[in-house]
């Protein structure tokens, strides 16, 4: 049976004073100077409640001068920030998980492994820029570096836990105004991480060979991205409840894509070649993943199998595969299939570019902009049929 919420203490009227009373965690508060039950009574006590309460989740919202606070551990702050505000502030618009959360984790993790133990009130500048020197050097023992931009992202998750935890009263207000001091790193004067650079496109026939060394729904997967420059994690979501089939070109509405905070919509058209590839995997419920690693795990594991497998209870993962892929998982199975191909490893990232160059080498360059998606609001308001139209003709000929 669940346990009933705790509720709040109540207002009571105590008759030798004449005045209002609330017992809040064992201790008596009176409410006097006013009149019981009157709006300046009632205001009283609602700061009482809001100031001195333990609420139901076991929290204390008491508020007490700094000097005379107990200030959390820093690991205490990170595991606060990771179950109260991560899970219900970065999810998409259908409630699931973004790939921010991811981000965030990666990284706290430094901040963790020198200063979890660390309270928060004696983090400082200083020390900030000390995890910061350690995920440059995580970063050149995995191989060449991450990039400025990287490392600058993830110090900046870093203040905004800072920041919640001032917002949450964890936190002093002087250190979190101490971390912002801390500048970001600048173009062309650190040595120490590299400039991001631009993704170049990849050769069509390098991606051709590549193709019979995948799986056949990364194939597909693959293969619709030249078509139509689709993003890798709007590939990967496909489902068939996202496509409207009328029409002579499908249109693919992606549950959730990159630029969705920004009220944009994306649509993505389907032509003849695109439906063509897409036709062995549309025999599945409407709401199932199209591209499934579930599926692919299972297809190697039976061709790999000679005899039914006898794998002990206890060996059995009850996690196994997602229900699709993501950006790093499908980045991976193509880089594993551009080594069984021997050819230049790629990313699917790139196909976007190479499908991006196509377009605009054909068609022009505001051809491309329409097809990739990359118009602003105003610009989608006033070109929605124009636009809807020259991608549908694009897409008609080459997709």
């Amino acid at each position: 049976m669940p346990k009933s919420k705790k509720k709040a203490p109540s207002l009571t009227y105590y008759a030798p004073r004449q005045c209002g009373r609330v017992r809040i965690n064992k201790k008596d508060h009176y409410i006097t100077g006013v009149p019981f039950g009157s709006p300046e009574c009632m205001q009283e006590y609602a700061r009482l409640l809001a100031e001195h309460w333990i609420d139901s989740a076991g929290t204390s919202t008491a508020r007490l001068p700094d000097s005379q606070k107990t200030w959390p551990m820093v690991d205490d702050l990170i595991a606060r920030f990771m179950t109260k505000h991560v899970p219900s502030f970065y999810v998409d618009r259908n409630g699931k998980p973004s790939d921010r959360q991811h981000h965030i984790r990666i990284a706290l993790r430094p901040l963790h492994e020198l200063y979890g133990n660390t309270s928060v009130n004696e983090f400082g500048s200083k020390r900030l820029k000390l995890v910061r020197e350690k995920m440059i050097a995580d970063g050149t023992k995995e191989g060449t570096g991450y990039t400025r931009g990287y490392v600058n992202n993830h110090v900046s998750i870093i203040k905004n836990l800072f920041r919640w935890g001032v917002e949450e009263e964890l936190v002093p207000v002087e250190v979190h105004q101490a971390l912002l001091a801390v500048q970001q790193l600048r173009k062309g004067r650190e040595g120490r991480v590299r400039e991001y650079g631009k993704i170049p496109p990849v050769a069509k026939e390098i991606v051709d060979a590549t193709l019979p060394h995948l799986p056949p729904q990364l194939a597909t997967m693959a293969t619709l991205q030249l078509h139509t420059a689709m993003r890798p994690d709007e590939v990967t979501i496909m489902r068939k409840c996202d496509i409207d089939f009328s029409g002579e070109v499908w249109t693919y509405v992606p549950q959730s894509h990159k630029t969705e905070h920004h009220d944009l919509s994306r649509r993505i058209y389907l032509g003849p070649a695109c439906q063509a590839e897409l036709a062995p995997w549309l025999d599945r419920p409407d709401d199932a993943y199209l591209f499934s690693p579930r599926e692919v795990v299972a297809a190697l594991r039976a061709s790999r199998r000679k005899t039914p497998s006898k794998v002990p209870e206890k060996f059995k993962y009850e996690r196994g595969p997602r229900e699709c892929y993501d950006d790093e998982t499908y980045c991976r199975a193509v880089k594993r299939g551009c080594l069984r191909a021997e050819v230049p490893v790629w990313t699917p990232n790139q196909l976007r570019h190479t499908a991006a160059t196509f377009i605009r080498e054909t068609y022009g360059l505001e051809a491309a902009k329409i097809i990739l998606g990359h118009q602003s609001a105003v610009t989608t308001e006033i070109y929605a049929e124009k636009d809807a139209k020259i991608a549908k003709n694009i897409m008609k000929e080459i997709g």
